[in-house]
């Protein structure tokens, strides 16, 4: 159910923009409703098409938070030296 609304949003939002595949974007929005449904706070991917596209988009439209951890930044970099 919510991975429909969150697909139907993008598709709203974004007609021409999305250049990704169908089946991708769905894919995509099946996982960010686990996240929103769950009440997750990171999502970790490598693929940053996925964050400007699709996570940044509904989290904007429906108005909530997720920290992106994207893999291709090392985490020493990212949250700094942790032990």
């Amino acid at each position: 159910k919510t991975a429909g609304e969150f697909y139907s949003i993008l598709l709203n939002l974004n007609k021409q923009q999305l250049d990704r595949e169908k089946n991708v974007v769905k894919d995509d929005c099946k996982l960010i409703a686990q996240i929103y449904n769950r009440k997750l706070d990171a999502y970790i991917s490598k693929d940053r098409k996925s964050f400007s596209q699709i996570i940044n988009p509904l989290m904007k439209e429906k108005s909530f938070e997720v920290e992106l951890l994207d893999l291709a930044i090392s985490l020493n970099t990212y949250k700094g030296e942790l032990f």
